[in-house]
This record gives structure tokens, C-alpha cells and sequence, in this order.
């Protein structure tokens, strides 16, 4: 049924997205129980190889393209490849904002390098929202929601960062400035 000037092909394609990031038609619900650690122990393999591809189809569309810019279409981030791979994680801390949770994990990697990351999973579109990631140390303090990302000796987070810093309509205006889209 589709017409030559591509029309009825256009708005069915168009439902058929409209639908697929409707709450009704999410197919993850994510909460303060879940664990994050699978998903991103597959996040941070992905950043560490360039891929596989399907990797990051759990990230939402503004965080992919972020991704995308920042690796060059390449999908890998250098001080993760020289990290190595993941000997250890440590869920540290979650809290439960308005979109959906958002998690610390504290993460070990083969060379002995700690990385603290910051993962957000959105109710809404059922996809990683917020990551970030900051070098630690073994003497810094476990990282925290209520601290936000901040590197081994008070250091900006390197990598990945929020899609959205600016405060959102209607919500808390300190939880939408540190958390952008997971405030919503």
C-alpha cells in the first residue's frame, strides 16, 4: 500500500517511531533494583574495541550522537582502550530521579586503573540517557548521587558527558543542572 511519492511509506514509518518511544510501548522499566552492571560492562567492552555495533543500541538517540562526535564515528575512547578490560565492578550508589535511576559504579580495569561512572537509565525511552565517566584512585572516596561526577583529586569527569546540562521546565533546577534529561 505504499503510493510512488513514498507518502503512506512516510507516515506509517512515522507512527510506528512515534509509538516506540510512547511510555506505553517502553520495553525496559528500570529502577533503583536494577542492575546496571551488565549493560554497562557491554558499554565499556564497546568503548574499549570500537564496536560491536549493536552495543549501543541500549544508548538514546542524544547520547549516541554525542558518542559518535566525540570518537570520531568509531564508537572507542582512548583512556578506556588503555585501561584495558574490566576485572572488577562495584555498584556504589543510586538514586531514583524523576526519568528514571541513575547509578555510581566504581570500576577496575586490567592495568589497575579505577574509573568511576555515572550511568542514568530513562523510564520513558527505555535507554541510557546520562554517562559519564571520571579517573579515581584507591584513596578517593566512593563517588556519590548527591556529589555528581567529579575526577580522583576534584577534576572535571573526562569522556561522555551529559547530553543536557540545561535546566529543564518544570523540573528541580540543581537536580536538572547536574542530571540534565533524567530530571524530567
Amino acid at each position: 500500500m505504499m503510493r510512488r511519492n513514498g507518502f503512506v511509506y512516510t507516515v506509517v514509518c512515522s507512527i510506528m517511531l512515534t509509538n516506540l518511544w510512547t511510555p506505553e510501548a517502553r520495553s525496559q522499566q528500570y529502577s533503583t533494583n536494577t542492575d546496571p552492571k551488565p549493560i554497562l560492562r557491554r558499554l565499556i567492552n564497546a568503548f574499549r574495541t570500537c564496536g560491536p555495533p549493536h552495543a549501543y543500541q541500549i544508548l538514546g538517540p542524544q547520547l549516541y550522537q554525542t558518542i559518535f562526535m566525540q570518537t570520531g564515528g568509531m564508537g572507542c575512547y582512548q583512556q578506556i582502550t588503555a585501561a584495558g578490560s574490566v576485572t572488577n565492578m562495584q555498584v556504589e550508589d543510586v538514586e531514583q530521579l524523576p526519568a528514571g535511576p541513575i547509578f555510581t559504579v566504581r570500576v577496575t580495569h586490567q592495568s589497575g586503573f579505577l574509573v568511576d561512572w555515572f550511568i542514568g537509565f530513562s523510564n520513558y525511552t527505555g535507554k541510557v540517557e546520562y554517562l559519564t565517566f571520571v579517573a579515581a584512585s584507591p584513596a578517593s572516596p566512593a563517588p556519590t548521587i548527591q556529589d555528581g561526577p567529579t575526577g580522583a583529586a576534584g577534576t572535571s569527569p573526562v569522556g561522555i558527558p551529559t547530553n543536557q546540562t540545561a535546566v529543564i521546565s518544570g523540573a528541580d533546577s540543581d537536580c536538572a543542572a547536574k542530571w540534565g534529561t533524567m530530571c524530567q
